[in-house]
Formats: C-alpha cells, sequence, structure tokens
C-alpha cells in the first residue's frame, strides 16, 4: 500500500499541510494505531482548505477513509486498513509539524 504522487507532489503536499496545521490545529489523537484524529479551529476558510485535503488525498491514496466533523471544532478523522498506519502517521506528522505529536496541540 502507497500514495501514487511522485517526490516532488509529496513534497509540495506534505508543505500544504504544514502550512494548514500551523495557522490552525488545535490537538491531534493518535492513540494506539488508527484513526487518527485532527481537530481544527471551526471556520469556513479551515473547512473549505480540509474539504481540498480530502479530495486530493482520495485521488493519490484512496484506500484512505478521511472525514470531516463539524461541532466546536472541525475534526479530521483519517482510518484506514492497518497497513495504512505509516502513511496515515505520515500525515499526521505533516499536519502537526513533528513526529512526537501524539495527543499534543499543534502550534
Amino acid at each position: 500500500m502507497a500514495c501514487s504522487l511522485a517526490a516532488g507532489e509529496l513534497k509540495q503536499r506534505e508543505k500544504d499541510l504544514e502550512a494548514l496545521g500551523r495557522r490552525e490545529v488545535i490537538s491531534v489523537s493518535v492513540g494506539n494505531g488508527l484513526p487518527a484524529v485532527v481537530s481544527f479551529r471551526a471556520d469556513s476558510e479551515t473547512r473549505a482548505a480540509l474539504e481540498r485535503v480530502v479530495r486530493a488525498e482520495a485521488e493519490c491514496c484512496p484506500f484512505l477513509e478521511m472525514k470531516i466533523s463539524d461541532g466546536d471544532s472541525l475534526d479530521l478523522t483519517i482510518d484506514g486498513p492497518a497497513d495504512a498506519a505509516p502513511i496515515v502517521e505520515g500525515l499526521v506528522d505533516a499536519i502537526s509539524g513533528s513526529p512526537d505529536r501524539a495527543g499534543q496541540a499543534g502550534s
């Protein structure tokens, strides 16, 4: 199981995710495996950005299940088969900007 993006596209996607995370992440919850949940500040601009991420990831990683839930925050739930865990971890790391992100709020 692998992402279908070329190396250059992957680096750009990671930069885009990092930029979103720096501005808007409230918290990250990974626990012991899948799913991962990243909570963002709730506003229309962030929702639109998350919708773009979900659409883009559906093209390159169709084995992932990504869902946005509305409430006091916008929660992005990322799930998939067990062998997709490293890819989910990579997405969460890119968004949070840290490989030591589990349970921590973004900056």
